[in-house]
């Protein structure tokens, strides 16, 4: 089971899910930086971009380009009703 939650309420992420979890983090991470001006330590917009790239995709060359095109990947549960594989 790729997250496991113990009897305390930890959560452990392992296997394929761990990629899955960088990328939505780094998703969350930019979508901070360009609603809030939040900067981070590590360059969330180049590796935002590398994730779409992985994808296939051309990155936009702007922070709010390369959100939509990371927030299309990789939906919110609220933003659609279906959940997509977490690696495709």
């Amino acid at each position: 089971m790729p997250v496991e939650v113990d009897e305390y309420g930890g959560v452990c992420i392992t296997g394929d899910a761990i990629e899955w979890a960088r990328r939505v983090t780094v998703k969350h991470a930019l979508a901070l930086e360009v609603k809030t001006g939040l900067k981070h330590r590590a360059n969330v917009f180049r590796l935002a971009k590398n994730i779409v790239e992985a994808h296939g995709i051309t990155p936009k060359g702007t922070k709010k380009g390369v959100l939509a095109q990371i927030e299309e990947l990789y939906p919110g549960p609220l933003d659609s009703g279906v959940r997509r594989d977490p690696l495709n």
